[in-house]
């Protein structure tokens, strides 16, 4: 079966290839005259043999030609009409009257119909072209082909597709509008009188969560006696608004604070960026992604400055944003809130205690709380000595050029005190042997060292913190602290706790002197200071509640920590 059909497509391809050569070798050169002429004049014996030598059917190819030859003929009867002059069709036209033959019909028109000498058939004149619409011009511009460059490679492309990629990728990256902001200073602002409220830069960088409530956080207002009427109404801030704080001492600058729960008129102040999206997002998703380590890694190599770090607003312009759909922005930013929520109670858990703390120390050592003995007797009365009594050892650290590396012993520097604890990553390190021949030995510290800061900026002189060996490794300490070592007379936490009160910090005022860069005290007069003091026993009570509290505000803080830890790795698993 599948032979036959071989052998017939075969022999329609072969018909099909004759017939070809004949039309070239045959018909073409009878098409260039008039073709009934000319067949009565070919030589029947000679058109057989060529029919024969093609292997085509003679009547067919007879029937064919004398088709074409009837096309060519009323084609050249066409021509000769054509070809006659304006005079012999007037003079036809000029017969129709008198000539029985003449019949109306195509190109014989009634002579009624026909334009007069003179006439013009159309007298207004031809029409001028009409110009392209508009639509066809853009059309035909969009059409065009340019080169572009993308990821360092060249390439060709309409320009249709380019503006479409173009208005996608604006779309989707959700670029802000950017807003007019005032440069406000506080001296401008109060929280007393009411009126327009202005948001300014320090307080985002400290103050300020990400998601910023305007109803509940406290945000200052601008004095009444300055003009506003330059500021239009679309510069008013409004929900989903964001504000970048432009400038900070670190990398800290462009943090962002996302408003809701705005009901009164509001401005962005000093070094700030407001900026307004283009389109809805959900509440909070952009408080949270804005400051999320994969928004915050765009700005960083745009940020400029040395001493003070700054980001323009044609920087921020340049960054993207990147958000999922709706739906998906509200699980993000509810879920990321629930945490939020767990975080600002643990932190009104620590401040809640550390306010108790404050005021029940005031309270002791103002001595409206005191305590009783085990057989409920209270204790002597309280009595004045100076601190000089109960001192073993007051001496300052050793002063040398530290090194990052460890080559031998951790200095503990006043960067390492920090609200009455030593610790901290950032460890210096000193030979154990030092170099210039100083007795290394008499500057390792033992645990219930008291280190006071006595060379310091003002707000830090005084600072005390206990010692305790956190690093499981003999450590020294360096020249703007001095070590406090107490007989057991004085209770060493007891004096801690003092340290913090409101008689010690003024002393230390009145002993401090001021230098260009920096503040001190000697020794001296560090020795004459005077304080009321409990009975021993009285100290260690004091000391252990108010060491209790301490442990339940770290166990807060730990907590806090967590929780904030928690966060942290939601942001980067979720913004990734």
């Amino acid at each position: 079966m599948a032979e036959k059909q071989t052998a017939r497509k075969n022999n329609w391809e072969q018909k099909y290839n004759n017939l070809v050569k004949a039309y070239v070798e045959l018909y073409f050169p009878l098409c260039t005259c008039f073709i009934n002429e000319i067949i009565p004049r070919i030589d029947k014996a000679q058109f057989d043999l060529m029919c024969s030598k093609y292997s085509l059917d003679a009547e067919l190819v007879l029937a064919l030609i004398s088709k074409l030859g009837k096309k060519l003929g009323s084609a050249n009867e066409n021509r000769q009409e054509n070809s006659k002059t304006k005079e012999q069709r007037n003079e036809d036209s000029e017969n129709e009257d008198i000539n029985p033959d003449y019949k109306v019909g195509y190109k014989h028109p009634p002579k009624h119909t026909r334009f007069q000498k003179g006439d013009k058939g159309n007298p207004k004149g031809r029409k001028p072209k009409k110009g392209k619409s508009a639509h066809d011009l853009l059309s035909e511009e969009l059409d065009k082909k340019i080169t572009i460059q993308k990821d360092g490679k060249r390439k060709s492309m309409y320009k249709r597709d380019v503006i479409a990629k173009n208005i996608i990728h604006q779309l989707s990256t959700g670029k802000p509008v950017i807003l007019q902001n005032n440069t406000f200073s506080r001296k401008e602002l109060n929280y007393s009188n009411k009126s327009v409220k202005n948001i300014h830069y320090g307080d985002i960088l400290i103050n300020y969560p990400v998601n910023l409530n305007c109803q509940t956080c406290e945000i200052p207002n601008i004095n009444q006696d300055i003009d506003l009427s330059k500021y239009k109404s679309s510069s008013y801030l409004q929900n989903g608004d964001v504000i970048f704080a432009d400038t900070a001492e670190d990398e800290t600058v462009g943090k962002v604070c996302e408003l809701y729960n705005v009901q009164e008129k509001m401005l962005s102040g000093l070094h700030t960026i407001p900026c307004r999206p283009k389109f809805n997002f959900a509440s909070k998703y952009l408080g949270y992604f804005l400051n999320s380590n994969l928004y915050h890694n765009q700005l960083l190599p745009l940020i400029t400055g040395i001493k003070v770090s700054s980001v323009s607003k044609s920087s921020i312009k340049t960054t993207e944003i990147y958000y999922p759909c709706l739906e998906e922005q509200e699980k993000i930013a509810g879920f990321l809130s629930k945490v939020d929520e767990l975080i600002n109670e643990c932190e009104g858990e620590v401040k809640d205690l550390e306010e108790q703390k404050k005021g029940l120390m005031q309270k002791i050592f103002s001595q409206q709380i005191r305590f009783k003995d085990s057989n409920n007797n209270p204790y002597p009365d309280w009595e004045e000595h100076c601190i000089n009594e109960f001192i073993i050892s007051l001496k300052s650290g050793l002063s040398r050029e530290l090194q990052n590396e460890d080559i031998g012993i951790p200095v503990i520097r006043a960067n390492n005190t920090y609200n009455g604890i030593v610790g901290g990553n950032d460890i210096k390190y000193w030979y154990k042997k030092d170099p210039k021949g100083t007795n290394i030995d008499n500057y390792v510290l033992d645990d219930g060292d008291i280190l006071i800061n006595f060379i310091n900026s003002l707000p830090r002189m005084g600072e005390a913190a206990i010692y305790t060996n956190f690093l499981n490794r003999p450590c020294i300490y360096t020249t703007n602290l001095l070590r406090l070592k107490l007989n057991n007379k004085l209770n060493y936490k007891y004096f801690f706790y003092y340290t913090k009160t409101s008689e010690y910090i003024n002393y230390i005022k009145a002993i401090t002197k001021l230098a260009v860069n920096q503040a001190s005290f000697t020794t001296v007069d560090f020795k004459n200071m005077k304080l009321l003091l409990p009975c021993l026993e009285e100290q260690e009570k004091i000391a252990k509640v108010l060491s209790k509290i301490d442990e339940l505000i770290e166990e807060k803080k730990a907590l806090l920590s967590d929780w904030q830890q928690f966060k942290k790795g939601l942001l980067q698993q979720m913004f990734v």
